[in-house]
């Protein structure tokens, strides 16, 4: 019987020595105290009491006061003696038998198999232990090649079979031609045989085999055989002398260790107890499990920039997009303030407008734990400048990352009438006053405006933003339209007239603001 599945025992108190009697097959101890099922361990037979094995396990069947008769195994056959004899008897002192062995031995691994997470009283994360130098599985033209395998190997069809620590040698499997017109999936699995457990026939303590796909236009893997472990599924292209290997084998670890997993979807399932740790090679994350979920803990070499948003027209952000997410790191411009605009003039008199005032910048870090799943994004649209004539310009929009952090856009500038007297027309507050992030810039506020006896004296500039800078007055000496705000949040510059401009001048635009979301795991 392979070591896979030996049972061992141990001498303790001594019974007696039994004399054993062919006809019925029975021994005989005066008062022996034995009980059936009891397990018990020979030594020192002698005549046809040599068929039993010194220190191997007997179990104690049809019992007397001072009769007893010896099975191999539970439910096994009488052992049956050709002659006459006599065995030293001693009562077992510590006795396991194959599947009890193989069930303490799970005790030491993960629970458990997907599916089934109650197998057994302990139960075993089953999959590949990972080598250090060479890969499980690869496959060359249609030869695939099975590195030494150490496993473990459950099964779904009784729960206290338990699970199977294998060490399955390297081989080379050959896989079926590809089918002429259609693809095919094979699967390469991993799979014990065990007689005492299945009623299969064989005892094979491991082995590798394939299990050939049906060709299809859409084909689909084989199903897995209860009691076996998936390491890979091989797809055979149509007329094809290669096939391409998918490792899909679970990894397995000690009881206490960090799971190996490719992605979310290898963490162990069903019965997890809070503390667990896995290891996300998709995300390079280690992940705790709380007692409900996992939560992603540490990020090798800290936080990782994971992706990056701009958001230059609003929208929203979803959280679920990005499993490993563990903070978002967001910049909030506002939109920047309309400049003022100005009326015609006629000799001696001057024109003149403010400049719209920078919109307000704010930069926070918001842990996953306090996102939403999905999060509206605004960003603030630039305020209108004042349309031609004496008429204000609009202030900027706010942008916001939801309620998290907000941005107030930049005010716009004044518009005052035309004259020859001194005049000034006020620029537009920089925005200030949001609310939220560890960072807060106020905008820059727009330039006042100034004429005096009948000539503009100060240009109307647009206040700068964190994000863009100021926008200067047009650099004539009649008079002009202000130009649009620097992106991003700007203020847009204020019109002027110097005298006798028979046309009226309009604020420039302010600049949109931006939203800018980076994710870090």
């Amino acid at each position: 019987m392979p070591a896979l599945f030996a049972t061992t025992g141990a001498s303790g108190d001594p019974v007696g020595t039994a004399d054993v009697t062919a006809a019925d097959d029975t021994l005989t101890i005066e008062a022996h105290g034995l009980f059936d099922g009891q397990v018990v361990v020979t030594a020192d037979a002698t005549g046809g009491a040599d068929v039993l094995v010194d220190g191997a396990p007997y179990y104690v069947a049809n019992a007397t006061e001072d009769t007893f008769q010896l099975r191999p195994a539970p439910g096994a056959p009488i052992m049956a003696f050709a002659s006459d004899g006599t065995v030293e008897v001693d009562a077992a002192d510590a006795v396991n038998d194959a599947q009890g062995l193989r069930q303490a031995l799970g005790g030491l691994l993960y629970k458990a198999r997907p599916g089934t997470p109650n197998i057994g009283r302990f139960g075993a994360r089953w999959g590949v232990l990972q080598n250090t130098s060479q890969n499980e599985v690869d496959v060359s033209g249609l030869t695939v090649t099975v590195g030494d395998l150490n496993c473990v190997i459950s099964t779904t069809g009784s729960t206290s079979r338990g699970s199977y620590l294998c060490a399955i040698p390297s081989v080379q499997h050959e896989l079926a031609p590809a089918d002429g017109t259609n693809p095919r999936i094979d699967l390469l699995i991993a799979e014990v045989l065990d007689d005492h457990a299945d009623s299969s026939g064989d005892l094979i303590p491991g082995r590798t085999r394939v299990l050939t796909g049906t060709p299809a236009s859409s084909p689909t893997a084989p199903t897995l055989p209860d009691g076996a472990l998936e390491l890979a599924q091989l797809t055979v292209p149509a007329n094809s002398a290669s096939a391409t290997l998918s490792y899909t084998a679970p990894y397995t670890v000690a009881a206490g260790g960090i799971v190996p997993v490719r992605d979310v979807s290898g963490l162990p399932p069903g019965v997890r107890r809070e503390g667990m740790y896995a290891d996300n090679a998709e995300t390079d994350q280690l992940m705790r499990f709380s007692g409900s979920a996992w939560h992603p803990i540490a990020t090798a070499g800290g936080y990782q920039l994971i992706n990056r948003i701009v958001y230059t027209s609003s929208g929203s952000f979803d959280k679920t997009a990005y499993p490993g997410l563990r903070a978002v790191h967001v910049e909030v411009q506002a939109g920047g303030g309309g400049g003022g605009g100005t009326n015609a003039t006629d000799s001696g008199e001057a024109g003149v407008s403010g400049g719209g005032g920078g919109g307000e910048y704010r930069r926070g870090l918001i842990l996953a734990a306090s996102l939403s799943d999905s999060t509206t994004v605004t960003v603030g649209s630039g305020g209108t400048g004042g349309s031609n004539g004496s008429n204000n310009g609009s202030a900027g929009g706010n942008s916001s990352f939801g309620s998290h952090v907000v941005a107030v856009g930049g005010g716009g500038g004044d518009s005052n009438d035309v004259g020859g007297g001194a005049l000034i027309a006020t620029g537009g507050n920089g925005g200030s006053g949001g609310s939220g992030g560890y960072l807060a810039i106020t905008g820059s506020d727009g330039s006042n405006g100034f004429r005096a006896g009948g000539a503009v004296t100060g240009g109307p500039n647009g206040g700068a933003s964190h994000l863009g800078g100021s926008q200067r007055s047009a650099g004539t000496t009649t008079g002009a339209s202000g130009g649009t705000g620097q992106s991003f949040g700007g203020g847009g510059a204020g019109g002027y007239n110097n005298a006798s401009q028979g046309v009226s001048r309009s604020g420039g635009n302010g600049a949109a603001g931006i939203v800018i979301v980076e994710v870090w795991g």
